[in-house]
């Protein structure tokens, strides 16, 4: 088990917790990871650059669509909450 990790963990500042599901925990972050990364060297600009675009909103939700297709093609797909949170940091 892990959990010792996780006891070393705790004693420096932070909020942690051992996911049920790392795979997913992990396929939930690529997602996250290559949606921005695509539309960052796509775009050539920040997110915030992109999104202050007249088409930013829609091509970001396009790049996160077509990741979250990966992961779902894969057998990983977001929960809803997950699009969520996916949504609130590159979409804000």
């Amino acid at each position: 088990s892990c959990r010792w990790i996780l006891t070393l963990a705790a004693r420096t500042p932070g909020v942690r917790s051992l996911s049920p599901n790392v795979t997913q925990a992990l396929w939930n972050k690529w997602v996250m990871l290559a949606s921005g990364a695509l539309m960052n060297s796509l775009m050539r600009g920040t997110i915030a650059e992109i999104l202050s675009t007249h088409d930013g909103r829609r091509l970001m939700m396009q790049a996160m669509a077509e990741c979250r297709s990966v992961a779902t093609a894969e057998s990983y797909p977001l929960s809803a909450e997950d699009v969520k949170g996916l949504e609130a940091r590159l979409l804000d």
